[in-house]
């Protein structure tokens, strides 16, 4: 099962523990389409398919339900193991 995370610009998602990544949301372009940096490199993600940002962590977006535009909407869904920790980071 995913975990589904709200994204906006700005929003910062720790995966690893506090020794792992971080994963940063540098650009909402549209509900299904995202750009996100984790340890110097960048991703482009959309609701095609599922990217992969780190080894066996998974990552697409798309557009919450609720029926209204805008970025606070979008969301992204981590899939991983759950052996990996997923959290939202706590220095907003």
């Amino acid at each position: 099962m995913a975990l589904s995370v709200g994204a906006r610009k700005g929003k910062k998602i720790r995966v690893g523990g506090t020794t792992g990544s971080v994963v940063l949301v540098d650009e909402v372009y549209a509900p299904n389409r995202v750009r996100l940096s984790v340890d110097d490199k960048t991703f482009l993600v959309t609701d095609a398919e599922r990217t992969e940002i780190l080894p066996q962590v998974f990552v697409s977006c798309g557009f919450d339900d609720k029926g209204k535009a805008g970025n606070q909407y979008t969301r992204l869904a981590f899939e991983a193991p759950r052996s990996i920790r997923i959290e939202r980071f706590c220095d907003e």
